[in-house]
């Protein structure tokens, strides 16, 4: 479940939302087992590109999302 988003990111502009549930990053799945998947993707460098497959946190169609991590500092 996300978290946080930060206003302004790339994520929160291609609509990544706080209680959206990831369910995939790049077509794998994430899974509890598999949490270390999140983090890396997360410390890609700036300029990698994600694809997340997402539950809603309003419910409805899962929607898939794509967006390039950038610095945000």
């Amino acid at each position: 479940k996300v978290n946080s988003v930060t206003p302004g990111s790339p994520a929160a502009t291609a609509g990544l939302a706080v209680g959206d549930v990831i369910k995939t990053i790049n077509g794998v799945a994430v899974e509890p087992k598999n949490r270390a998947l999140l983090r890396a993707a997360l410390e890609q460098p700036a300029g990698a590109a994600l694809t997340l497959t997402v539950q809603p946190a309003t419910g409805g169609t899962e929607k898939t999302i794509t967006f390039t991590l950038t610095d945000l500092i």
